[in-house]
């Protein structure tokens, strides 16, 4: 399957028995430490948004708690990425 645009292939750690897991990185935030599994993101799925259907990740909820935290559904004024902490997000 070929590697979603923006994002840059890992590899994660091998647990005894399991075979790597592959994590992407988002390369348009190359220094926030944030990776992704690609178990969450793929295969796409199709979500729709104001008439129109676009590819999502297969895991929406996921990829928005690590990138923005728990709290995503909580605006928040002046919000920077680098404010969200790794004990905000879910692994």
């Amino acid at each position: 399957m070929p590697r979603p645009e923006g994002l840059k292939e890992e590899e994660g750690e091998k647990e005894e028995g399991k075979e790597k897991e592959i994590f992407y990185k988002d390369t348009h935030h190359p220094d926030l430490p944030i990776s992704f599994s690609s178990k969450q993101l793929l295969p796409p799925s199709e979500c729709e948004f104001e008439g129109h259907t676009f590819h999502c990740p297969h895991n929406p909820g996921y990829v928005l708690e690590r990138q923005f935290g728990k709290d995503w559904m909580t605006p928040k004024k002046d919000f920077k990425p680098e404010d969200v902490t790794e004990e905000n997000r879910i692994n």
